[in-house]
Formats: C-alpha cells, sequence, structure tokens
C-alpha cells in the first residue's frame, strides 16, 4: 500500500474537524466494506446521510485529486486521523469565575471570551438569556465586524419571555453595527408553556467563535463577567463545535428559530 499523499491526508483532516467522533468512525466503518474502485462521488454518496452538503463536496473534492486503489485504505485514512484528531492535547478546558478552591484556575470567562474574539477570522455566535453593560463586548465584536468576519446572536427578549426577563437582551449590543450583524430569536408561538401559562426560556449561555465554543452558566452580562460564581467549559474539539453550530442551523431551517 502505497502511502496516501500529505494534502489528501490534511484535506481529510479539516473535514473530520468538522464532523463529530462517532459519525466519523461510522464513515470509516461504511467504507471499509464498500464494494468496486473508490471514487469522489462514490464516497459522497455513501457519506449522505451522515454529513451535511458542505461536508460531502469537500469528501468528494479530496479524493477526486487523489488515486486512492482500495476503500480500505480510506478507511484506515480516516481511522488514523480521527486517533490524532480526538489525542490532541486541550480539547477541554474548565473556566471558573468565583473564589478560589485550589482546583480551578481562576480564569474570568469575560477574558477568555475577549481572546477568542480578537483572533476570530470566520465566525462569532452568540446565545444568551440576558445581556446587560458590556461595552467591552461589543467592542470586540465591532472589530471583528470590521475584519469581516460573521456575526450571529441568539437572543432572549422581554416579549417572548412574557416578562420573564426584564428588557431584551438585544439592547446592550446598541453600540455594535446592528446592520451588519444576524440575529436570531425564538418566537413565543414555538415554546410550551406551563401551568401558569409562561412560556419557556431562551436559557441557552453560549459562544461559538471559530473552531471553539464556551459553553456554561454565564450570561453576557456585568455581573456574570465580575461577580457572579460562573462555571463554563471551552471546547476546541472542532467535530464538537461543528455538531453545536449544526444544531442550531437545523432549529432555524425547521421554523423553530426565526430571523429578527
Amino acid at each position: 500500500m502505497m502511502p496516501l499523499p500529505s494534502e489528501f491526508i490534511d484535506k481529510l483532516r479539516d473535514i473530520r474537524e468538522r464532523v463529530p467522533h462517532d459519525v466519523w468512525l461510522s464513515l470509516a466503518a461504511t467504507y471499509r466494506i464498500a464494494p468496486g474502485v473508490p471514487t469522489g462521488t462514490a464516497a459522497a454518496n455513501l457519506a449522505a446521510s451522515l454529513l451535511n452538503p458542505d461536508q460531502s463536496w469537500a469528501l468528494r473534492h479530496a479524493l477526486k485529486e487523489c488515486e486512492v486503489s482500495s476503500w480500505a485504505e480510506i478507511a484506515t485514512a480516516f481511522e488514523v486521523i480521527d486517533a490524532w484528531v480526538s489525542s490532541s492535547p486541550g480539547m477541554i478546558d474548565i473556566v471558573w469565575s468565583g473564589p478560589a478552591n485550589g482546583t480551578f484556575p481562576i480564569r474570568r470567562i469575560d477574558q477568555v471570551l475577549y481572546d477568542l474574539l480578537s483572533k476570530a477570522e470566520q465566525r462569532v455566535f452568540l446565545v444568551t438569556f440576558a445581556a446587560h453593560r458590556v461595552p467591552l463586548l461589543c467592542e470586540h465584536l465591532s472589530k471583528a465586524i470590521d475584519r469581516g468576519v460573521a456575526v450571529t446572536l441568539l437572543l432572549e427578549s422581554e416579549q417572548a419571555s412574557a416578562g420573564q426577563l426584564s428588557f431584551d437582551a438585544a439592547n446592550a449590543f446598541k453600540d455594535v453595527s446592528l446592520d451588519k450583524v444576524r440575529f436570531l430569536h425564538w418566537p413565543i408561538e414555538n415554546r410550551e408553556c406551563n401551568q401558569a401559562g409562561k412560556p419557556g426560556k431562551l436559557h441557552v449561555k453560549c459562544a461559538v467563535i471559530d473552531h471553539t465554543a464556551i459553553i456554561g452558566s454565564a450570561n453576557l452580562t456585568d455581573d456574570a463577567f465580575n461577580r457572579n460564581m460562573e462555571m463554563g467549559a471551552i471546547i476546541r474539539d472542532p467535530g464538537v463545535v461543528a455538531g453545536i453550530c449544526e444544531h442550531f442551523r437545523t432549529l432555524e431551517q425547521n421554523g423553530i428559530l426565526s430571523r429578527v
């Protein structure tokens, strides 16, 4: 078996970084028993039920430019690349804001967020229940927008929360060029209500910056950044991060989330 070209391996690695671990290994198992001679089109067709259109396109073109003699070669390459990506150090870090206890180092969540935003190149996706008094966050978002970064905000509103939120989270971002921001919301008609008639809350706290995500307890507020006891996780596994983005994209496609 001849070594596969390094360019082909690099392309597969780029695709793996956008595909969850279990899906990638399912593909490897599928390819290992596939009949016939491997082609880019055949690989994409076999992956159609597991990959989104962008991932399928990338896989088709990666194989189109590389001569591979057997499906077993592809399957082995998939397994090796998965092991490499999955074993990369620093995939998950804990972020803790609050009293020191000697277990987790204190890392202010806002500083972690700002560090990532300052290096953003492609996308910023923020989800929060509440937002208030975050001028430095607005400054970082404005700079990212000026660099051509695509910014999307999924925010809770007072109206959609039926008064469970005191004011619209969007009010905190008035200093950002709002015409260049993509806003999403969860319409009240798409929410279930409790026995008191109150709708469910958009209570997610999540940030995706390029291929890194922060998921935790902190809203985008001055209290959360400076005074509260908050915990979160920094996730650097590109496949997991891609899955988070795909989850919200599907919610929008299915009409559960809407553009403002």
